[in-house]
C-alpha cells in the first residue's frame, strides 16, 4: 500500500505553491471552511484521490515532518481542483499556482516564447508515467543528453548529463567541465549503447563566472554544439522553469550510479526517479551541520529528496524537471553535489530559474544582446 501511495504522488507535476499553516501533526486544521487533520498527504486518501485524478491537490500544508510534507487533509468530502480554487497568499510568503510569468515578468520572456514554439512544434504525447527509480522509455525524455570525455585508448567517457534547451545549445553543471572539457554529447537515446545514437562534437564551453568550486554556487554551463541537432521524436528540446517557487512533481533523469557501493555500477539505461522538493532553510540546516559551517545552501538552489529505497539519482549535470499539462518538461534545476541512491540527504540542485536571464543572453542567438557584459568562455 505504502509503494502505491508513493506512486500516485508523481502525478501531481502542475507546479503551485498551497499556503503554510505551521500547525502539527493530528493538529486541526481547515481548507477554506472545510474542517481536517493535519497529516503526511501518503496517509491523506482524499488527497490522494485528487492527485490521481486531477493531476495536482490544493490542500493546505501544515508543516513538514523531517522531509515529509504534512497537508490538512480533509475529514468531509473533498472537491477537486475543479470547483475548488487554489488558495491565495494568507502572509505566509508562499504563492499561489504558477500560472506563467504575469506579475513577475511584465513581457513574455524569451525563454517563454521558445517554450511556446517547442509546444506547438514538438509537442509530446502526454503519458502520465509514474517514475520510482525505474528505467525510462524510449523516447521519454528527448531532451536528455550525455557529454563524453576522452577516455583511455581513443575511448570516450560518458560521465556527465545535459539536457538540450535547444538546436545547439545543452544545459549542464559547471563543475562538470572545469577540470576537463568534454569533447562530444549524446542524444537521441535512452540506451547508452544506442546502435544508432546521435553523436555531435562540442564546439564550446561556457561556464557562469560566479561559479565557486567549493560552495557550488552558480554551478551552472552551457555547452555549445559544433552542428545543430535535427530535432524529431527522440531529440527535442526542454522548457526552462522561470518561476522561483518549488513546483511538485520533480523528476531526476541520468545514466547514474544504480549502488552507492560500486563506482562502476553506471546504468545503461536512463533512470528516472521521483522527488519531492525540500525546503532551503531545513536544507541548509541539514548542510551546514554536515559541512561544519563550510557549505550552505541559497536560494539559487533547489533541493530534493526521494523517499523510495532503490531510487537512483541522476548523472551530475543532469536535468531537475517537471511535466507540464501540454505533455512537454521544463527543467527546474542541474543536478550539482549531495544526490546518492536511497539516501536521506537531499540533492542539491542548481535553480535554473534564478539563471534565465544569463541563458537567454547565451544560448539563444536571435536573443543575443551585445550590450550585456560577456562571460569567460573556453573552447574545445
Amino acid at each position: 500500500m505504502e509503494k502505491y501511495l508513493n506512486a500516485v504522488l508523481i502525478v501531481t507535476f502542475l507546479c503551485f505553491s498551497v499556503a503554510y499553516e505551521d500547525l502539527d501533526i493530528n493538529s486541526i486544521c481547515s481548507n477554506g471552511g472545510s474542517p481536517g487533520v493535519c497529516k503526511s498527504i501518503a496517509q491523506c486518501p482524499l488527497g490522494i484521490e485528487a492527485l490521481r485524478k486531477y493531476r495536482k491537490h490544493n490542500l493546505k500544508r501544515c508543516m513538514f515532518d523531517g522531509f515529509d510534507e504534512i497537508v490538512c487533509c480533509p475529514t468531509t468530502d473533498y472537491r477537486g481542483p475543479d470547483t475548488l480554487e487554489p488558495f491565495t497568499d494568507n502572509g505566509s510568503g508562499e504563492s499561489t499556482p504558477s500560472t506563467g510569468t504575469k506579475g513577475q515578468f511584465p513581457n513574455k520572456r524569451k525563454s517563454q516564447t521558445a517554450c511556446d514554439n517547442i509546444e506547438t512544434e514538438l509537442k509530446s504525447n502526454i503519458r502520465f508515467l509514474i517514475t520510482d527509480g525505474e528505467d525510462a522509455e524510449q523516447k521519454e525524455f528527448p531532451h536528455m543528453a550525455a557529454l563524453g570525455f576522452d577516455g583511455d585508448d581513443n575511448t570516450v567517457d560518458w560521465r556527465c548529463g545535459a539536457c538540450i534547451i535547444s538546436n545547439n545549445f545543452l544545459l549542464t553543471a559547471a563543475h562538470c567541465v572545469i577540470r576537463t572539457p568534454p569533447v562530444k554529447a549524446r542524444v537521441g537515446i535512452t540506451w547508452m549503447n544506442d546502435s544508432n545514437p546521435i553523436d555531435i562534437n562540442v564546439k564550446n564551453i561556457t561556464m557562469y563566472s560566479g561559479y565557486d568550486p567549493l560552495s557550488k554556487h552558480g554551478d551552472i554551463a552551457l555547452v555549445e554544439l559544433s552542428k545543430r541537432i535535427t530535432f524529431n521524436d527522440k531529440a527535442k528540446p526542454a522548457c526552462l522553469y522561470v518561476d522561483h517557487d518549488d513546483p511538485l512533481g520533480l523528476i531526476v533523469t541520468g545514466w547514474g550510479k544504480t549502488s552507492i557501493n560500486n563506482e562502476d555500477d553506471r546504468s545503461n539505461i536512463l533512470q528516472k526517479a521521483k522527488l519531492v522538493a525540500v525546503p532551503v532553510d531545513k536544507c541548509n540546516a541539514t548542510y551546514v551541520q554536515r559541512s561544519y559551517g563550510t557549505r550552505s545552501i541559497e536560494s539559487t538552489q533547489i533541493c530534493a529528496w526521494g523517499n523510495s529505497s532503490d531510487a537512483c539519482w541522476g548523472d551530475s549535470g543532469g536535468p531537475l524537471q517537471i511535466r507540464q499539462k501540454s505533455g512537454v518538461f521544463s527543467i527546474v534545476g542541474v543536478v550539482s553535489y549531495g544526490a546518492g541512491c536511497g539516501g536521506k540527504i537531499p540533492g542539491v540542485y542548481t535553480r535554473v530559474s534564478k539563471y534565465i536571464d544569463w541563458i537567454e543572453r547565451i544560448a539563444l542567438a536571435i536573443i543575443v544582446q551585445s550590450k550585456r557584459p560577456t562571460e569567460k568562455r573556453s573552447g574545445k
